[in-house]
């Protein structure tokens, strides 16, 4: 099993393993559980969003996957570039190869497109910006000599502008 798909279906059996309480416990006990619950649960779901995902380009093929089988993860949370670390991802992205550069693009299409920026995302939008602006400095400084390297930095660009337009109208 890949590492990644190892993080998710350990995580997955460690949520299954703290849902059950006998019913037969003291409704102070079982209140008490549902309140560690909750917490476990509140931990758990910030700080292992995409678990396994260290910022690598040869993830994005992965990170593509990930989102696109659990979109809706990311629509309950309201969020998603605010999940992440925006510095590294730029980096991530600098350092992909052409193909990695789609998978990442292709990322945010799934996450962003379709409107999905002004409705669910809206506390993302200023993060987007941040990141587009840390793009196009990259892409202006001209050391992209890959031309389907350049190419992809130019449609990433120009799918987080249509990303932030969406997200301010």
């Amino acid at each position: 099993m890949e590492p990644l798909r190892a993080s998710i279906y350990a995580a997955q059996r460690f949520r299954e393993s703290i849902c059950v309480i006998r019913r037969d416990e003291s409704e102070e006990i079982q209140e008490e559980f549902k309140e560690v619950r909750k917490r476990i649960y509140s931990v758990l779901n910030e700080n292992e969003v995409i678990p396994g995902f260290s910022y690598k380009p040869s993830q994005s093929g992965q990170l593509l996957e990930f989102v696109r089988k659990n979109e809706l993860l990311f629509h309950s949370k309201g969020r998603f570039l605010g999940l992440l670390d925006v510095h590294k991802f730029v980096d991530m992205f600098k350092n992909s190869t052409p193909m990695e550069m789609d998978n990442l693009r292709g990322v945010f299409g799934v996450i962003y497109g379709n409107g999905y920026a002004r409705s669910f995302f809206a506390s993302d939008i200023p993060l987007l910006i941040e990141m587009k602006n840390n793009i196009e400095t990259y892409y202006q400084e001209g050391s992209i000599t890959d031309k389907v390297q350049k190419l992809q930095t130019e449609w990433f660009i120009d799918n987080l502008n249509e990303y932030i337009q969406q997200g301010a109208s």
